[in-house]
């Protein structure tokens, strides 16, 4: 039988790690960043398996009324999502290690990147680790806004 123990482990670094990425978020991007906070920890099983996935979110709320959520596994699967749907309808962009198997075409594969729309999916390389990955989503999405700004 597998021992419960690494998972309460990897649980609690999980919920530590963002903590500090809502910090980096809020303290290194103030200018973009209104808030980030961490969300509610969520489970799910499904039907016919006893595993249960843990989650973690961040929700970070952005200058514009646009919205990220980064969401965690204590696996390392992770999701982050901008949703600029408010202010373009249909347009997000998120990097994620979704194995999709339509996808294995892609060189980075699991790892791809929703392109302004749910459709658009290319090869993402985004870094692994999970800070520089925010940052460098933060920059990205800096530089949307400033696009943004200065189209007439």
């Amino acid at each position: 039988m597998e021992s419960k123990q690494p998972v309460k482990y990897d649980l609690i670094a999980l919920i530590a790690q963002n903590e500090i990425l809502a910090q980096v978020a809020k303290n290194e991007f103030p200018h973009i960043v209104i808030d980030a906070r961490p969300q509610e920890i969520s489970g799910r099983s499904k039907a016919l398996s006893i595993k249960l996935k843990i989650r973690c979110k961040i929700r970070i709320e952005i200058v514009d009324g646009s919205f990220i959520e980064t969401v965690r596994s204590y696996k390392g699967d992770y999701s982050i999502h901008w949703d600029c749907t408010m202010i373009n309808p249909g347009e997000i962009y998120r990097h994620d290690r979704e194995a999709h198997p339509n996808l294995r075409h892609l060189a980075t594969f699991p790892k791809h990147f929703h392109n302004g729309t749910e459709k658009n999916i290319v090869e993402s390389y985004i870094n692994d680790d999970p800070k520089q990955a925010l940052r460098e989503f933060l920059i990205f999405v800096q530089q949307k806004i400033t696009l943004r700004i200065m189209q007439p």
